[in-house]
C-alpha cells in the first residue's frame, strides 16, 4: 500500500488526496492519504494469526505464479510488490514459479521468510519505531 496514515482534527478540511476517514470520537481523525485512488476497502483477517498449514493450503490451492499469490489481497491481506520480492528473494524461490509446484521445502521457507520479513515494513512499528518501508525501499 502507498500513501500515508495520519491523524488530525475532524475540524481540519480534508486533503485532496484524502481517501479514508475514520472520526474516532469529538477530537480524532485517521485518515489515508494517496494520490492514488482506491479501489475498494475491506476488513480481512488478521494474517499475522495465519499458521504454516493454511499459508500451505493456500499456495497449494492456486495455480498462479507465486509473486501473483502473495500480492493476492485474499490469500495474505496487505501484501504489496516489494515486500513480496523481499520475501521471494530471501527464500530462493523464483517469482515465476507456480504456487502449486513449489516442494514442502519452499512454502516453509515462503512462511518462515514472510513472518521474519513482514515487521520491518511496516510504516510505523508497535513500539513507535519507523519500519523500513517508511525510511528505505528495500527491507
Amino acid at each position: 500500500m502507498t500513501g500515508r496514515l495520519l491523524f488530525a482534527h475532524p475540524d481540519e478540511p480534508a486533503e485532496p488526496h484524502d481517501r479514508v476517514l475514520f472520526t474516532m470520537g469529538a477530537d480524532r481523525q485517521f485518515r489515508y492519504r494517496d494520490q492514488r485512488k482506491l479501489q475498494g476497502l475491506w476488513l480481512a483477517d488478521d494474517d499475522a494469526e495465519m499458521d504454516r498449514e493454511e499459508f500451505e493450503a493456500a499456495l497449494s490451492a492456486r495455480r498462479s505464479s507465486i509473486k501473483t499469490v502473495l500480492t493476492n489481497q485474499s490469500v495474505v491481506a496487505g501484501l504489496g510488490n516489494l515486500p513480496a520480492d523481499e520475501i521471494l528473494w530471501r527464500a530462493k524461490v523464483r517469482p515465476s514459479t507456480h504456487s502449486n509446484d513449489l516442494t514442502e521445502a519452499d512454502r516453509r521457507r515462503l512462511y518462515t521468510r514472510m513472518r521474519r520479513t513482514l515487521p520491518a515494513w511496516g510504516v510505523v512499528r508497535r513500539c513507535g519505531a519507523r519500519g523500513v518501508s517508511s525510511t528505505s525501499s528495500r527491507g
